[in-house]
């Protein structure tokens, strides 16, 4: 029955992306899924069906557009470096954008830079379930490992330098998004079937991660995360079509829903 519900709600987003994701509801113009995400000087920069949109999150309990920039296929990824800006969109790979005016970002025709490496020792691994006993765990490892694991994967015992089971009693899917700030992990979530939640995890002693704090984010098939950002006690959500979900955890116990921003209708 989920099996089926799900692969009708897939066919239901491929026919979205087919369209080009230009919709309009009560007279607004929605852009599409929220795939990626990245923060930068007070701006958010999503990655949102086939446009890159350009937020003013200086007070993020007020997000508002400052500009956009569309493409012929779907932007997957972004990420930001002073005044530019480098997009993966399908069928074209990584192109570089100049963002210094960012009511107006233009493609620079520019080669993007190197990507670098960006795993390290203590790198943070999520494992959100296992099949054995429906179990949701964290987990810290000491290092990276080739190839790396999938969601669902156990990884090697002499590998893990530390986990915490977050739920032990939920049958939960496994989609998550993690971001880690020192001391720090910031990971959203499927903490029950189609209910999200964003949750602090203390990882200051990698060896005993403590989850501080969760609150729910959203609900429905279509409103799982695919990234997620920390910047000035906030957490920014893409939520696939659950748009941009910004969260206030400046108290890591007791974070809550600071703002929302829709970038697509529900299918």
């Amino acid at each position: 029955m989920r099996l089926g519900y799900f692969s009708r709600s897939a066919l239901g987003l491929m026919i979205l992306l087919a369209t080009g994701c230009t919709l309009f509801v009560a007279g607004e113009n929605l852009w599409g899924p929220a795939f990626h995400i990245a923060v930068a000087e007070g701006r958010a920069y999503v990655c949102a069906g086939r446009s890159l949109l350009v937020l003013d999150v200086k007070d993020p309990s007020r997000p508002a557009k400052l500009g956009q920039l569309n493409f012929s296929d779907a932007v997957t990824s972004v990420k930001v470096s002073g005044g530019f800006a480098v997009v993966a969109v399908t069928g074209r790979g990584a192109l570089t954008l100049d963002i210094s005016d960012p009511a107006r970002p233009v493609e620079t025709g520019l080669s993007p830079p190197s990507p670098r490496s960006e795993v390290r020792p203590g790198e943070i691994f999520v494992a959100p379930f296992t099949y054995l006993n429906d179990t949701c765990v964290f987990y810290v490892l000491k290092g990276a490992l080739s190839p790396p694991l999938r969601p669902g994967d156990t990884p090697p015992q002499e590998a893990v330098a530390g986990r915490a089971v977050l739920d032990a009693q939920r049958n939960v899917c496994g989609r998550s998004a993690l971001c880690v700030q020192l001391p720090l992990a910031y990971l959203a979530w499927e903490r029950h079937m189609y209910k999200f939640e964003l949750g602090v995890i203390d990882i200051s002693d990698p060896a005993h991660p403590v989850l501080l704090g969760f609150c729910p984010i959203g609900e429905g098939v279509h409103q799982y995360p695919r990234a997620i950002v920390a910047a000035n006690g906030f957490a920014y959500i893409a939520a696939t079509l659950g748009g941009v979900v910004i969260v206030d955890v400046s108290d890591p116990e007791k974070p809550k829903v600071a703002a929302r921003f829709k970038t697509s209708t529900q299918i």
